[in-house]
């Protein structure tokens, strides 16, 4: 049972951290720390790709073709060759550190924004390297571990402090202004896949989506989200959007219709026979007094197949896939209030049958999955996370909701930073982060497995956290 003293939680926390052993994170890529790594050869880069899936040659202004590869920790060298056909600060330039430094103003060499870098500032006042329009220039970025040291055709240009400068590398557009030939790096670099949108703020009447989840069933993972909508009077609109994902290949977004419930949250799972939605009616507070059944055979038309009656203990569900349970059963996490007190919480059964059986009695809080028969539960105001059944304290980079990776629940993907500015993989030894998968705002993270694949899923974009509903393949 868990002890809810803060107090006693800290001498656990320091009891495990000595005692227990450090698992492997599970999906972590093998670092490449060889000598002058290529990642663009040519002017080519198999796998870098926008968000929305072109290539370097198609970035429009304000975009970033992201390369497949992410920065580790460490010190690095990072040397391109770049042609900048034009100087017209249309902020073309190379992304890096979780920001991007711009390299064609007319006036001055470098112009880091965005991430770590802050607002738009130039370096220095006066170009030291005079902007020549269609002609390559030999741009180096050198991380020590203390500062980014900049350098054009061997006259360095500026400095950054920064305390880390681990993440994505991409070319920040348009393409029209910015050609990068060759690219290489000595350091430790990471291969992994680029993000992809399945849903964006940017489709149609839909103001965002939130709230993500997947699950998995026989042939796909099926993954749902929020759409919200301003209506002409000011008030929202909220409606479920469901996309398939087979083979790889995102299918269509297709509305859900749940029967003129506005929800509040939904989880979607299989049961081995066909699909089951639960609907939990938007409210205020974010908490329902009951919670609506819906199944599928195939994830086109629903029936509404029960209500789950809460009582007097109201109920919030995550956004996290349901799980099986049983032979035929599934289990929703969820967080319910016990006379004025939350509690981690499951939202168990099958057909019209359902109940809710806590996780513990204590206060505790947003349960996600945790390997194949546990749970990972949160103390409020407290960040560590506690593994259940069972009292292994994890150490977690920030209280956002983490997705759990693999049957044995030895790494995490979560939000990290001060404002959950990038997403990390993280080991659940002992909280440290192996790699950072994504460098932007991030909020509610999900995933699930088909076969030996594992995606990603999570709200995160360049401005804000609810810019894209994004996939990410995790590594093998």
């Amino acid at each position: 049972m868990i002890d809810p003293h803060p107090l006693r939680w800290g001498l656990a926390v320091l009891a495990a951290m000595i005692a227990a052993p450090c698992m492997a994170a599970t999906q972590q890529p093998p670092a490449q720390a060889a000598p002058s790594i290529n990642l663009i050869r040519d002017g080519a880069c198999q796998g870098a790709s926008t968000l929305s899936g072109s290539g370097l040659d198609g970035v429009g202004p304000g975009d970033v073709a992201w390369l497949p590869w992410t920065v580790g920790d460490g010190p690095f060298r990072l040397h391109a060759t770049i042609v900048l056909e034009r100087f017209a600060t249309e902020g073309a330039g190379l992304a890096i550190a979780g920001g991007i430094l711009g390299l064609d103003d007319p006036e001055h060499d470098v112009v880091p924004r965005g991430g770590r870098f802050g607002p738009p500032a130039p370096l220095a006042e006066l170009r030291a390297v005079p902007a020549r329009p269609g002609v390559p220039i030999q741009f180096v970025a050198q991380w020590d571990g203390k500062k980014l040291r900049l350098s054009t055709d061997g006259v360095e240009v500026g400095s950054i402090a920064l305390d880390a400068a681990h993440g994505r590398i991409g070319i920040a557009g348009p393409s029209a202004a910015i050609r990068v030939i060759e690219c290489t790096i000595d350091g430790p670099v990471h291969r992994v896949p680029v993000p992809t949108i399945v849903f964006s703020a940017a489709d149609g009447p839909i103001d965002e989506h939130r709230d993500p989840v997947a699950a998995a069933g026989p042939d796909s993972i099926e993954i749902v989200a929020l759409a919200v909508t301003t209506r002409d009077d000011g008030t929202l609109d909220h409606a479920i959007r469901r996309r398939s994902l087979r083979s790889g290949t995102l299918g269509p977004a297709m509305p859900i219709d749940v029967g003129g419930i506005e929800p509040g949250r939904a989880t979607i799972g299989h049961d081995g026979s066909g699909w089951v939605l639960l609907v939990q009616p938007m409210s205020k507070d974010l908490l329902a007094t009951s919670v609506e059944v819906f199944t599928s055979r195939d994830t086109i038309a629903w029936k509404h197949a029960g209500t789950i009656d809460a009582g007097a203990a109201p109920v919030r569900l995550m956004a996290v896939g349901m799980r099986k349970h049983g032979a035929d059963a599934l289990e929703a996490a969820a967080t319910r209030v016990v006379d004025g007190s939350p509690r981690a919480c499951v939202v168990r059964g099958s057909g019209a049958s359902w109940s809710i059986h806590d996780l513990t009695t204590t206060p505790s809080c947003d349960p996600v999955w945790a390997g194949v028969d546990q749970a990972s539960i949160r103390v409020p105001r407290l960040p560590q996370r506690w593994v259940t059944p069972g009292d292994r304290a994890v150490p977690c980079p920030s209280t956002a909701q983490p997705f759990w990776v693999g049957a044995s629940g030895g790494s995490y993907v979560t939000a990290q930073g001060p404002r959950n500015d990038r997403l990390v993989v993280a080991s659940a030894g002992d909280g440290s982060i192996d790699w950072v998968a994504w460098d932007g705002p991030v909020g509610s993270v999900c995933g699930a497995s088909l076969g030996n694949r594992t995606w990603a899923i999570f709200e995160g974009g360049v401005r804000a956290p609810r810019e894209h509903v994004l996939l990410m393949q995790l590594p093998d």
